[in-house]
């Protein structure tokens, strides 16, 4: 019942608490849709007959629909104010109402009669239920009140019949109206409910919209950034499926392997990668699909080392970074890459490695030599002890003992290459034209070996270098020979002098100080090298060659010396085109000064001089041999002894002659010591090895002079007269 009486009988047809607004506005729309036609209708109807006040009335409403039509259309809101709604429906009202009074009892016509009944109607769409009552109640006595005028002056039966008809139509329109302006208002409340649920559901459904748009918006630009930072990348980045085959790579394929990323995407693993480096990939890549499949996990980022070929055949060292692509159930369907170009680092891994062994030989190769001049010395005192005792050159033994002394001289000659290597010292530095003595070597060279062409290019400038000029000549002969050995059926042999500039980032990467260099490059035209070779032709004792040929100490001498130098040398060769090396020694801007040549004779004396060696052969034979030269010696076989001698008084030493490396207290040390005692007193350091930087650092504190074993009786004659004369 209380559903009935609520549809037949709404408290409010405009009081929805949700979408008032909306509602109100169709409500209006039904009343210009409904009253429009009607209006116009009427106002024709009118001026036919010639009521013009009637038509006047009637096309005032339909100004006041019209007036409602445009503002709601032009209305920028979807909804219109309610005040103006009102006062515009208020007036149709009015005026609707004065129409038909003016129809009934002006024109005392009952024409407008039937439209007048639909005026419950209208007002159960346009107002709330007691407005629409009031309205109603009105134009029901209104048109009662005409009845009872027309009732006066017609015939009652007719008059009766009139009134029955006209309210029961009147009654019958207005439960009507009331009954379907319940069943509208019910029906449109379900559809507006729908249309709530609707307009939710389309919120969702566009911010759902927007959120997507959002969403390809910053895919969009997230695309754009990973295309900007692949194709920008310096290093290469591309993607393959689980066949190996190429899906992407990143346009820097085209600067480090010279191929563009179209015929990039054509080759084959094993068209990109060397023999060695195409196994270890698929190893690596095939224990990771094994341990994913153990664990379930394929989340896996591998990095390896491995060797790439180029488009025009070279080859470069990469790294390579890469990962599974995964599935949504997590299994990989593809790999992801980046390869970073390593070749430079490699490049220089491998220098230092080459450094650090070279050294190490170096290490091994200098102490060698060292005790083997220690036996040279030996040797070579007792056969010049021999010669003196002899007194003539026509003995028989003489010519055995020339032999002793020849053999210790090759053997020295060998010595002092393996110290070269061991970078041992420079003997003798001073300032040396380069060009000078390269033409002279060359020249010197050529002459012993005819089936050569030398060609020469020397630097204008006559580059000058701060060098040991024996050391040097050694290293060009070195490199002279290994050449004519290379080219066993002659061939040509070019030298080449420049001077060259290395700023601080190009003298780092090669190992060098920057600064000005003169570069020597000695090229020939013979079997060249492949790289294997040219990784070891530094080491003492590799040779290709047959042993009556060389003893493979000639290039290794020459490293040392050049590194000794504080320069490098560096090779280029290619087997059946030649060999290039390239020996860089710092530059000097000093001007040279001519030596004076002395002569060779033995300078006797008589003073006392001090010998300090740990070897007991070296203190004999060099005891005896300065006792030949009319000199007392004293002799102390450590430094703890020298020290204890010294600080005798009564030994009246004139000279210090002091070995520099010994057990326990070495030469520097014992150096010291002698000079805090006695600071004047002369010393001439010795050793086996050259002038390194042990025996610099001795010679910066005041020792007068070096002299490196094995040395001559003639030649130490000198040094001594020559400390003593200055003394």
């Amino acid at each position: 019942m209380n559903k009935l009486s609520s549809l037949i009988m709404p408290t409010d047809i405009m009081s929805f608490p949700a979408n008032e607004t909306l509602y109100k506005n169709l409500y209006t729309k039904v009343l210009i849709i409904i009253g429009m036609p009607i209006t116009v209708f009427l106002t024709i109807f009118h001026l036919i007959y010639s009521r013009y006040i009637a038509a006047g009335l009637i096309f005032v409403m339909f100004l006041s629909l019209c007036f409602l039509w445009f503002d709601f259309i032009q209305k920028s809101e979807i909804f219109m104010p309610d005040l103006l709604r009102k006062i515009s429906i208020r007036i149709f009202l009015i005026f609707f109402i004065f129409s038909q009074i003016y129809d009934i009892w002006i024109e005392q016509s009952l024409s407008g009669t039937p439209w007048f009944l639909l005026f419950p109607l209208l007002i159960f769409f346009s107002t709330k239920i007691k407005e629409a009552l009031i309205w109603s109640s009105c134009i029901a006595l209104i048109l009662f009140y005409s009845l009872f005028l027309i009732d006066l002056n017609s015939n009652p039966d007719e008059i009766f019949h009139l009134k029955t008809r006209l309210i029961t139509i009147f009654g019958i329109l207005a439960i009507i109206g009331l009954i379907l302006s319940g069943i509208i208002r019910s029906a449109m409340q379900m559809l507006f409910d729908n249309a709530k649920a609707m307009q939710a559901v389309n919120l969702r459904l566009k911010k759902k919209i927007e959120e997507h748009r959002q969403a390809e918006k910053t895919l969009r630009k997230n695309e754009e950034k990973f295309r900007l930072l692949t194709e920008n990348a310096n290093d290469i980045i591309w993607t393959m499926d689980m066949g190996l085959n190429y899906n992407y790579i990143s346009p820097a394929i085209e600067k480090i392997q010279g191929w563009n990323p179209e015929e990039a995407a054509l080759l084959k693993i094993n068209d990109v990668l060397t023999p060695p480096s195409l196994e270890i990939a698929h190893k690596s890549i095939e224990a990771n699909l094994v341990y994913g499949s153990k664990t379930g996990n394929y989340d896996i980022s591998e990095r390896l080392e491995l060797e790439l070929y180029c488009k025009d055949g070279a080859r470069i060292w990469t790294e390579i970074s890469a990962s599974f692509i995964l599935d949504k159930d997590g299994k990989p369907v593809g790999i992801l890459g980046v390869t970073r170009d390593i070749t430079e680092r490699k490049n220089l891994e491998y220098q230092l490695f080459q450094a650090q062994k070279m050294e190490s030989i170096g290490t091994l190769a200098g102490g060698i030599a060292h005790d083997f001049n220690n036996l040279l010395m030996g040797i070579q005192g007792r056969a010049s002890l021999m010669a003196l005792d002899m007194n003539c050159t026509n003995h028989k033994q003489f010519e055995h003992i020339e032999a002793i002394r020849a053999t210790v001289d090759s053997a020295a000659g060998l010595t002092n290459q393996l110290l070269g290597f061991a970078r041992g010292g420079k003997y003798n530095v001073k300032l040396i034209d380069i060009n000078e003595l390269l033409l002279t070597t060359a020249a010197m060279f050529g002459r012993t070996r005819k089936e050569l062409q030398i060609r020469t290019k020397t630097d204008p400038t006559q580059p000058v270098s701060e060098a040991d000029k024996g050391q040097i000549e050694q290293l060009l002969l070195n490199m002279f020979v290994n050449a004519w050995q290379a080219m066993p059926d002659g061939g040509e042999l070019y030298l080449e002098t420049t001077v060259v500039n290395f700023h601080e980032e190009a003298s780092k990467s090669r190992g060098i100080d920057p600064g000005c260099y003169i570069k020597i490059m000695v090229t020939d035209t013979g079997i060249g090298m492949d790289e294997n070779i040219q990784q070891k032709i530094f080491e003492p004792f590799f040779t290709t060659k047959d042993k009556s040929r060389g003893t493979g100490m000639g290039l290794a001498s020459a490293y040392g010396i050049v590194k000794n130098h504080g320069g490098m040398i560096t090779v280029k060769s290619a087997v059946g085109r030649g060999t290039t090396f390239e020996i860089y020694l710092p530059a000097s801007e000093e001007r040279i000064i001519k030596e004076i040549v002395s002569n060779k004779k033995m300078i006797h004396g008589s003073e006392t001089i001090l010998l300090i060696d740990d070897e007991e052969m070296i203190l004999d034979v060099t005891q005896a041999l300065i006792s030949k030269l009319g000199y007392q010696v004293l002799v102390a076989n450590s430094g703890e002894d020298a020290v204890k001698t010294i600080a005798n008084p009564n030994k009246g030493i004139d000279l210090v002659i002091l070995d520099l490396i010994m057990p326990g207290m070495d030469g520097g040390q014992t150096f010291d010591q002698i000079r805090e005692i006695l600071p004047q007193i002369p010393v001439i350091l010795c050793s086996g090895y050259s002038i390194d930087d042990h025996a610099s650092k001795i010679m910066n504190r005041g020792c007068n002079d070096f002299i490196q074993k094995p040395y001559n009786l003639s030649e130490l004659s000198k040094k001594i007269r020559k400390i003593l004369d200055a003394v």
